[in-house]
């Protein structure tokens, strides 16, 4: 069982949340302690070979407002979603006896989690800076990170014979 990163497809993509918050003086130009806060979730279905993939991120922008005198503060949720479907690596999940869930071969379901932390925090660096265009995040991109740093103890669940479709 290898991994083949070119056998992975990315079968759907949502945008369940965009929301942006911004005082109307808010001044980009004096803007300053840019925030990005991400995790992400992957939730494995063992039975299709699919992934969906949701990424969460909180963006704070702080501004000096030189009519008021004051600071100002920006916020912009999202979370994007990204369900892939792979066709190496049948069977990469069974049950055990006792309920709980066996990975097969851990170096592919590593590379496999790798991969799909990767491609889905880089796609949504470029579907975010095309959305915020024109806003008071145009020129705040999300910085370019170690894909590990986004999973958690929490991060991946596996299911078995539960759709995640």
């Amino acid at each position: 069982m290898t991994f083949e990163a070119d056998k992975i497809e990315l079968f759907n993509f949502k945008i369940i949340v965009l929301a942006l918050k911004s005082p109307i003086d808010f001044s980009i130009t004096n803007s300053s302690n840019f925030k990005a806060e991400s995790s992400l979730k992957l939730e494995f279905d063992g039975n299709l070979n699919t992934c969906l993939a949701t990424l969460s991120t909180k963006l704070t922008l702080d501004s000096n407002s030189e009519a008021a005198k004051k600071k100002l503060k920006a916020h912009c949720k999202f979370e994007l979603s990204y369900l892939y479907h792979w066709e190496f690596a049948q069977n990469l999940f069974s049950q055990r006896v006792d309920g709980s869930l066996n990975v097969h071969n851990e170096e592919t379901f590593n590379h496999l989690v790798n991969a799909l932390t990767s491609v889905t925090y880089s796609t949504s660096r470029g579907v975010l800076m095309a959305r915020l265009q024109g806003t008071v995040f145009q020129k705040s991109n999300l910085p370019i990170i170690n894909p590990d740093n986004l999973l958690s103890e929490n991060s991946i669940t596996i299911k078995l014979k539960q759709p995640i479709i």
